[in-house]
């Protein structure tokens, strides 16, 4: 019986040996799955919160960065630095003044056959057409070149003293005397000149097709055809002391060197629609350019350049320019053209 009893109590304790471990188990077995559910659940919770950054970040637009532009190679460079310096207004062709001698040469680096000229380069007045196909070279004579001739050709026209200001267009020459009244003459032909009972002339134009006469006292502008010069003419208020006349077929615009602009309709200059325009300057303009549309006014300021919207006066600075520029002209296709003291010129790629 004490036998029976040890083996029967081994018996027991071998079953709840096993049962206790089985038991274990099962409570581990369960822990463990409790633990990898809520693990499971807190890697969902995780994915489905990363998913939704993710679809978030996709709705942001990522911010745009611009390329820093390279600094623009010079189109075309004279030998030496050039005293005096003049580009046509449709920044083709340029004439200077080296070494006491006049030189010319297109804007692709060709240079342009000038005739021999009895006059004093540093002492004249010169200046080119819009398509630089005519130049007038003016001291006590003046002449008028043909460009483009092989040889050029020119015609001498007598004047009596050194102008302040000429412009030349379609064989069409006007200037500003120095004693302030304005000379015309058409080809070859001098005509009656033009006094102004608001003060001297500052600045004279003829339009680029050779029909309209342009020309600016303070305060004042002035307008005649070439062929009614100088009877017939119309006056209207400008600004205070204008630097600068450009006209397209749409437009006349005129500028003071504080940045005030006024633009008038060119087929009816006296409609009370005038626009003023102010450009906000740090400095005053050193020179400045129109286009072709007379849409955009480009100036040089403070040793950099800015282009302008006519309508509104809002400037972007030229930033593509790599030196310090001191003119600026616009080409036949409106691109933007700068250039240096130096003799190096640039232009913009649109």
């Amino acid at each position: 019986t004490r036998l029976f009893c040890r083996r029967h109590n081994k018996q027991l304790l071998a079953w709840g040996i096993v049962f206790c471990v089985g038991a274990v188990v099962a409570t581990g077995g369960l822990l463990f799955k409790k633990m990898s559910d809520g693990r499971q659940e807190e890697l969902q919770t995780t994915i489905e919160e990363l998913s939704k950054q993710n679809e978030e970040l996709a709705t942001v637009q990522a911010p745009s960065v611009q390329e820093e532009a390279l600094p623009a190679e010079p189109i075309f460079a004279l030998q030496n630095t050039p005293e005096k310096l003049q580009v046509s207004s449709g920044g083709s062709v340029l004439i200077a003044v080296i070494d006491d001698e006049f030189v010319a040469y297109k804007l692709n680096g060709m240079e342009v056959a000038l005739p021999s000229m009895n006059i004093e380069p540093m002492e004249a007045a010169f200046a080119l057409s819009t398509s630089g196909t005519q130049a007038v070279f003016v001291s006590k004579n003046a002449y008028i070149v043909q460009l483009g001739f092989t040889p050029p050709t020119k015609e001498i026209v007598e004047i009596s003293e050194t102008p302040r200001m000429v412009s030349i267009e379609d064989n069409v020459l006007a200037l500003i005397s120095p004693n302030g009244a304005l000379e015309i003459l058409s080809d070859g032909n001098k005509l009656k000149p033009a006094t102004s009972t608001t003060g001297d002339f500052n600045v004279v134009i003829v339009d680029s097709r050779g029909e309209q006469i342009y020309a600016a006292t303070d305060n004042w502008l002035y307008m005649w055809n070439v062929e009614d010069f100088p009877k017939n003419g119309s006056k209207l208020n400008c600004v205070v002391d204008p630097i600068f006349i450009g006209s397209s077929q749409q437009k006349i615009v005129v500028a003071d060197q504080n940045g005030t602009l006024l633009v008038y309709a060119a087929h009816s200059p006296h409609s009370t629609s005038k626009l003023t325009t102010t450009i906000q300057l740090e400095t005053t303009i050193l020179q400045c350019a129109l286009n072709r549309d007379a849409t955009e006014f480009a100036y040089v300021s403070g040793e950099k350049a800015f282009v302008c919207n006519v309508e509104t006066g809002e400037s972007e600075e030229v930033t593509w320019m790599p030196n310090i520029p001191i003119g600026v002209a616009y080409s036949a296709n409106s691109r933007l053209v700068l250039w240096t003291a130096e003799g190096e010129f640039y232009k913009s790629e649109r």
